[in-house]
C-alpha cells in the first residue's frame, strides 16, 4: 500500500553501492525503516533532520518498507544551517531511537520538533527530552528521593534511581537545586517559557538526563558530551 506521511529521516546504513536502509520518524506511523533502492544514483540529495513528506510502500509482512520519494520542506533548513540546533537534533534523535519501538505513533513529538528555532533551542531540547522520557514511561519523580522518600533539593543518579544527597553515595552526576528547579518548571509550560537557562545549566541538565537514560535503559548514548565539548559538526548530504 502506497502511503504518504510527514517525517524526518535521521539515520542511514549503506546496503550496497547505490542503496541504503534508513530510519525515519513519521508523524503518522512513528519510527519506520525504509529500503531506499538506487538512492545514491539520483541527482541532488536528502539531508538528515529536515522535515518533509515521505512517500513509501507500506508492507504488512515486514517492518522494512520501500521508499519512493521525500519532499523536504526548505523552510526548515535552519535545522541544519544553525549548528546549535543541528547538534541538539543528533542528541534528541539518538534518545528517540533508544526509547521508541518501530511503528508506534507519537504525533506530539512532531509538534515539539517543529517548534525548535534559534531563540528556544536550549529550553526546547530539554523540554523535548523530558517528554521523550515521560512518553517512554520512565520519568523519575522530580520531588521525592527514589530511595528514602524525602524531598529532593538537589538530585543524584545512582543504581537505584534519582536520589538525594544522603542516599547518593558520592555519585558524581548531579543537579544543583537551581537546575532541578528548572526541570520542575518544564512541567508548567507557561512558566518554562519565561525561564532563563544558561549554557552551563543546559549542559548539566542534558548530561544528567542522558546519564539517567543510560542507567535506566542500560545503554551508552554517544552524544552525551556534545554540548560540553561544543564540537562543530558539518552538515553533509545524506545521499
Amino acid at each position: 500500500m502506497k502511503v504518504s506521511t510527514l517525517g524526518i529521516i535521521y539515520k542511514t546504513f549503506n546496503y550496497s553501492d547505490k542503496s541504503a536502509i534508513s530510519i525515519a520518524y513519521t508523524k503518522k506511523f512513528g519510527k519506520i525503516k525504509l529500503f531506499m533502492n538506487k538512492i545514491y544514483s539520483k541527482k541532488g540529495g536528502i539531508f538528515k533532520f529536515i522535515p518533509g513528506e515521505i512517500v513509501f510502500k507500506k508492507k504488512n509482512e515486514t517492518d522494512l518498507h520501500k521508499f519512493y520519494q521525500f519532499n523536504q520542506h526548505t523552510s526548515y533548513f535552519h535545522f541544519i544551517d544553525i549548528p546549535d540546533i543541528y547538534l541538539r537534533l543528533h542528541l534528541i534523535f539518538e534518545i528517540y531511537d533508544i526509547l521508541n519501538e518501530v511503528e508506534i505513533p507519537y504525533p506530539y513529538f512532531w509538534n515539539l520538533l517543529l517548534n525548535l528555532n534559534k531563540t528556544n533551542f536550549s529550553k526546547g531540547t530539554i523540554y523535548i527530552i523530558l517528554n521523550l522520557i515521560e512518553n517512554a514511561g520512565i520519568m523519575f519523580d522530580v520531588n521525592i528521593c527514589n530511595k528514602c522518600g524525602k524531598t529532593l533539593n538537589s538530585a543524584y543518579i545512582t543504581k537505584t534511581g534519582v536520589c538525594c544527597l544522603n542516599c547518593s553515595k558520592n555519585s558524581y552526576i548531579l543537579l544543583s537545586e537551581q537546575e532541578l528547579a528548572l526541570i520542575k518548571n518544564a512541567f508548567y509550560p507557561e512558566i518554562f517559557k519565561k525561564t532563563e537557562i544558561s549554557t552551563e545549566e543546559e549542559k548539566n541538565i542534558l548530561n544528567f538526563l542522558v546519564s539517567y537514560i543510560n542507567q535506566t535503559e542500560n545503554v551508552k548514548i554517544i552524544e552525551r558530551f556534545i554540548i560540553k565539548t561544543g564540537v562543530a559538526i558539518t552538515t553533509p548530504c545524506l545521499f
